[in-house]
């Protein structure tokens, strides 16, 4: 329950170099099993490339932040027993997106990416679709020498992709009557 959120950290890395886009932003919502009323923390983490001087990343960046927090927030919303095999979910990233726990917390925040951006949900679902999809292939490319491969790997990503696709447009219908 987001009642139970004790805090929020909002965490800027400046002048990164080590990234290839002007920011990346990435959330974490963490929790104690143990105790689960107290220690729910939702932590945004900014790292900012040397071109986040320039005012024309800053609505883009804004937007992150919101999908984000939104992200993390609806987590905070769905009770820490559903999170027992997580950690071994994020090891496999289709895997560990493919989760209930994932696919409604990626529709939310974006969701919120879609009504701040105004864009139609499904734009911004094939967007995101495509940027996993894209960062999956590049990682095959890195390990995967046989050609053969590579193309059977991929393939299988595509696959998924549009499967877990699938998943996050029915939980979109479901909690925002997306047509």
């Amino acid at each position: 329950n987001i009642k139970n959120v004790k805090g929020a950290y909002l965490l800027m890395f400046k002048n990164n170099n080590t990234i290839d886009a002007p920011f990346v932003v990435e959330g974490a919502y963490a929790f104690s099993s143990s105790v689960p009323e107290y220690h729910q923390v939702i932590k945004v983490e900014i790292n900012l490339s040397n071109s986040y001087l320039e005012p024309k990343y800053y609505n883009s960046l804004v937007m992150k932040i919101k999908e984000t927090v939104r992200h993390e927030l609806e987590h905070s919303t769905q009770g820490t027993e559903r999170f027992k095999h997580y950690k071994k979910a994020r090891e496999n990233y289709l895997f560990y997106i493919s989760q209930e726990v994932e696919i409604e917390a990626y529709v939310a925040g974006l969701y919120k990416l879609a009504k701040t951006s105004r864009q139609p949900f499904r734009n911004v679902l094939n967007g995101f679709m495509s940027k996993v999809l894209d960062s999956l292939i590049a990682k095959y490319k890195k390990t995967i020498q046989n050609p053969h491969i590579l193309y059977d790997v991929t393939q299988r990503a595509r696959e998924a992709i549009y499967e877990i696709r699938e998943e996050f447009i029915i939980e979109a219908k479901r909690k925002y009557f997306i047509k």
